[in-house]
């Protein structure tokens, strides 16, 4: 039986956030968590294409994912309870939504 690691990493970078945030600014917490956010996914190892091509090396990959980092941190930060790291719905719902007001939309009507 395969145990998932999953949950206890997105707990533990939740703690991590959490601790970040205790003495930070408002646009500095934002910038923390949004950092942290992106480090977290380019730790999961995504590829793109048949080359298996690193995707945080994909500079169009690399700004759809700071773009939806940088909206989860915005939602966390208004006191919604999001998980700020990105899992991969968070893809498609923000292609399908066009652009980050609507991409937030779209997660505060799903919470």
């Amino acid at each position: 039986m395969k145990y998932n690691m999953f949950p206890i990493f997105n707990f533990i970078s939740v703690l991590f956030i959490c601790f970040f945030l205790i003495s930070c600014t408002h646009s500095d917490k934002e910038d923390k968590i949004t950092n942290l956010c992106y480090e977290e996914w380019k730790n999961r190892g995504w590829t793109i294409g048949k080359e298996n091509k690193p995707a945080h090396k994909d500079f169009s990959t690399k700004m759809l994912i700071l773009n939806i980092c940088r909206a989860r941190a915005e939602l966390y930060l208004e006191g919604y309870r999001i998980n700020p790291i990105v899992d991969e719905g968070d893809l498609k719902a923000y292609i399908l939504a066009d652009n980050k007001s609507r991409y937030k939309i779209m997660l505060k009507s799903s919470l």
